[in-house]
């Protein structure tokens, strides 16, 4: 298969969770529900294992998998909270992490620097908290706010971690926050 190849698949899985985010919103029941967050869960996993795995990496796909997370993530957080299931402190709680790191590239980006973000290993966990928090409000709601907890020291780990990755990247000049995760 051709590099061109390699790289279109991990993309296609990434792209897969926008119309999954749709599905969720329009779904009826934990049961649908929680196969709607497994299938994306994996095509979160297969597109950087595919990418990792066949040399498929691509700029493209370093933007494209984490808007998909995001906004897969943000809509079924949004669905939650209109539900009642989540409270709105919750809600700001679950995204916080994401707000920032969104914000902060902009940030960059408008100060005319070109910075690559690619996976770290404090986003990982988060990212991790947040689908779990997602299955135990679809199949144990009792015990979210437990789960919700756990999201707080773990996206302050990761705010933390991405910005002193990014004053380490601008002191250095270099454009890359990596932390060889992918």
């Amino acid at each position: 298969m051709s590099a061109s190849g390699v790289r279109i698949w991990p993309n296609l899985l990434s792209l897969v969770r926008l119309p999954l985010a749709g599905w969720f919103v329009l779904a009826d029941g934990a049961a649908v529900r929680t196969a709607i967050v497994i299938i994306a869960a994996a095509t979160d996993w297969f597109d950087g294992r595919i990418a990792r795995r066949f040399g498929g990496m691509s700029r493209l796909g370093e933007l494209l998998d984490p808007v998909a997370d995001k906004v897969f993530l943000g809509v079924v957080f949004v669905v939650f909270t209109w539900e009642g299931a989540l409270q709105a402190w919750e809600f700001a709680a679950l995204l916080a992490r994401d707000v920032v790191v969104v914000l902060g590239a902009f940030g960059i980006t408008m100060a005319g620097f070109r910075v690559r973000l690619p996976a770290r290993i404090s986003g990982k966990v988060t990212t991790t908290v947040q689908l779990l928090t997602v299955v135990v409000l679809l199949v144990a709601p009792r015990y979210s706010k437990y789960v919700v907890a756990a999201i707080v020291p773990a996206a302050l780990w990761a705010i933390v971690d991405y910005a002193l990755a990014g004053v380490r990247t601008l002191e250095a000049g270099t454009h890359a926050l990596d932390d060889g995760t992918e």
